[in-house]
């Protein structure tokens, strides 16, 4: 104690924060207000801390000020849980505000907690607080938010997370559109369910397309089962890598597969004159492509 009594704020810290302190002295007297804050402190080690200060008027019998008083201690470990949970709000915050897929929270039955703005958007409304303690039946037709339901529900009663699944949902316009869903469990502290979380990614271009290219190789392969011509793929040493059944039946094969597997050399067991076939590879590669040509062959008999 006899290393601090007489001494000042300037005889222990670095001097912005002891001018700092010594305003604040200055301030309680002049105004006779109390100071109560959270703000830095350096230890003789120079350990940083964050205090708890309160400082008020100090008064003598005759009620004028003569100083001060004041009692802090330590909220550092505080402080820092609360900077790290701002952080974390800060990250959930950006992520919610800017993420394309559609995010949200929901409770044990099924009510929006919060959601992204992106969900904001998809549902037409205009504030995420439209949103809360509302279910998929206030926003879907119900049939679908059965299915919805059915599933968080079951997610809740199992802990049993739902990945990817393929979902039709309806957008404000009533058109039809196509989702990844996915939903996981959420728990407390005592592994308790408290609800689930949902990530919605609309791939309702991706399905259409694949949709496309289905309906566009369905077409090829009627095509080429039924063609009269032969369509066929080979590799440039030679073997067939696919025909069709036309092909194989003029080469007098029962099926496309025992062609493949029988015509393992197209230049000697196919051409009459394997010169021909050379003459081909040629023309392929000098242009690109080959039309009209001619060449005689063996079938199987």
């Amino acid at each position: 104690l006899s290393e601090i009594l007489g001494k000042t704020d300037f005889d222990f810290y670095p001097r912005e924060l002891a001018a700092k302190y010594h305003r604040d002295d200055q301030a309680v007297m002049a105004t006779r207000e109390h100071l109560d804050t959270i703000e830095a402190h350096v230890t003789p080690q120079n350990e940083r801390l964050y205090v708890h200060v309160i400082k008020t008027p100090l008064y003598d019998a005759f009620g004028s000020v003569i100083g001060i008083q004041g009692i802090f201690w330590d909220v550092t470990h505080r402080k820092r849980i609360e900077q790290d949970l701002a952080y974390e709000r800060d990250l959930l915050r950006a992520l919610l505000d800017n993420i394309p897929d559609r995010i949200y929270f929901k409770d044990v039955y099924s009510c929006f907690l919060r959601c992204s703005a992106s969900m904001v958007q998809r549902l037409g409304l205009k504030d995420a607080k439209e949103i809360e303690e509302k279910t998929d039946f206030d926003f879907f037709p119900r049939e679908l938010a059965q299915e919805y339901y059915a599933d968080e529900q079951r997610i809740i009663l199992t802990g049993q997370p739902m990945i990817a699944k393929l979902e039709r949902q309806v957008d404000t316009n009533g058109n039809e559109i196509w989702a990844s869903v996915t939903k996981i469990p959420t728990y407390n502290q005592a592994d308790a369910i408290t609800g689930i979380i949902g990530l919605s990614r609309d791939i309702t271009q991706l399905t259409t397309t694949e949709q496309a290219l289905r309906q566009a190789a369905e077409k090829y392969r009627a095509i080429y089962e039924n063609a009269v011509e032969g369509i066929f793929q080979t590799s440039e040493d030679g073997c067939y890598i696919s025909a069709n059944p036309a092909l194989a039946r003029m080469y007098g094969f029962e099926s496309s597969d025992e062609m493949i597997k029988s015509l393992t050399d197209i230049q000697h067991q196919v051409y009459v004159d394997p010169e021909r076939r050379e003459e081909f590879r040629r023309l392929m590669k000098e242009h690109g492509s080959v039309s009209a040509f001619e060449s005689q062959a063996r079938c199987k008999d």
